[in-house]
């Protein structure tokens, strides 16, 4: 009866850790994904402008940063939550990866083009009708160019 006891409770505890850890991998890929847009976020904007030859200003370099703060933070989440838990189903790396990345892409892709539209023009100026808020910036694109644009 004890052992029966303690092969039950450990297994309970071994849930309760594997729960923690997924909400730790949520929280430190949050982090990790809010720390690397902050630093690269200016860079990205450089890139987009020198593309484009627009002028650049030091005040624009977090131009549109708005859009990653909003959709990176979960996304980052999402990837590093859904890579644990797929890699503790499967045990491979590789398929953990393609999969936690393929689920994080649906936020991403939808960010990148909202992003590069506010770092190019600004969350007011989308260069459709007059855009207050990334919603209806998101709104915008979807109705103009279709969910997938």
């Amino acid at each position: 009866f004890i052992v029966l006891i303690s092969i039950e409770s450990c297994e309970y505890l071994k849930m309760i850790k594997d729960e923690l850890y997924l909400y730790q991998s949520m929280f430190y890929g949050a982090m990790s994904g809010l720390l690397s847009d902050i630093i690269t976020h200016p860079l990205d904007t450089l890139k987009v402008r020198f593309q484009t030859q627009s002028p650049i200003h030091l005040i624009s370099l977090y131009q549109g940063f708005s859009v990653p703060l909003v959709f990176s933070i979960p996304a980052h989440a999402l990837y590093f939550s859904a890579f644990h838990h797929i890699h503790s189903q499967t045990e491979s790396a590789p398929i953990a990866a393609i999969a936690a990345e393929s689920l994080a892409a649906l936020v991403w892709t939808p960010q990148d083009n909202i992003k590069q539209r506010c770092q190019m023009h600004g969350l007011n100026q989308i260069h459709f009708e007059s855009s207050t808020s990334m919603k209806s910036a998101f709104k915008q694109i979807t109705e103009k160019n279709g969910f997938l644009a």
